[in-house]
């Protein structure tokens, strides 16, 4: 519970009320001086090996592959599925 005049951002001391105050961590702050949350590296896991990996394969395009539209008219998923198997053997 705060006083009305207590409750002021934490960093510049504007007094807040309901409609302008941003709570962070039990703390208030005006919109201005809202922390930003610091995204955390991902560690490099096998999964995260494995699921870059795997957005690297779905990604490709037959274009990225050398071929051009005359050998490949229409591409299906499973053709693509196909020719990325025979590029990687």
């Amino acid at each position: 519970i705060w006083h009305k005049f207590c409750f002021k951002c934490e960093v510049c001391g504007m007094t807040l009320n309901m409609k302008n105050y941003k709570g962070y961590n039990k703390v208030p702050y005006c919109n201005a001086h809202y922390p930003t949350t610091k995204h955390t590296a991902v560690a490099d896991t096998p999964e995260a090996r494995r699921i870059a990996e795997n957005t690297k394969i779905q990604s490709n395009d037959w274009r990225d592959l050398g071929l051009n539209s005359s050998r490949v008219p229409a591409v299906t998923i499973d053709s693509r599925m196909k020719i990325l198997l025979a590029r990687c053997l």
